[in-house]
């Protein structure tokens, strides 16, 4: 095993106090709140936008699109009731997913420090 793969692994497969981290949890996920998906859809239903030029106009994959239509056309404006964008959380719940984020950073950052000194590289700087 080389060096940057015994690092990858350690970093996946460590537990933190607030979950095992996923493969995935490494590619940010995207929230739309419900306000988004209504004029996305609203658009598309009017006729002023295509499918197609939405996706590509704010990145989105068709088949969440599909999803988005579908939902929209058949509950209209009543669409989307438990969407939460990023503006949409409480700030208590914000601070919550920035100290977890905190958390699980600083323990990487640790375990990648540890990593460097086994691996051989000494010259790692400590910082803090």
């Amino acid at each position: 095993m080389d060096f940057c793969s015994f690092v990858w692994n350690a970093v996946k497969f460590v537990d933190t106090p607030f979950g095992s981290p996923k493969e995935n949890d490494l590619v940010p996920t995207r929230k739309y709140n419900r306000a988004f998906k209504l004029s996305v859809c609203e658009a598309i239903v009017l006729g002023t936008k295509s499918k197609a030029q939405s996706c590509r106009e704010h990145a989105l994959t068709p088949s969440m699109l599909d999803r988005w239509v579908d939902q929209y056309r058949k509950l209209g404006k009543e669409a989307f009731p438990n969407s939460m964008g990023p503006g949409d959380i409480s700030h208590e719940q914000r601070v919550l997913e920035l100290e977890a984020l905190v958390g699980r950073l600083t323990l990487e950052n640790q375990i990648l420090k540890a990593a460097m000194k086994k691996g051989g590289l000494e010259s790692v700087r400590e910082s803090g």
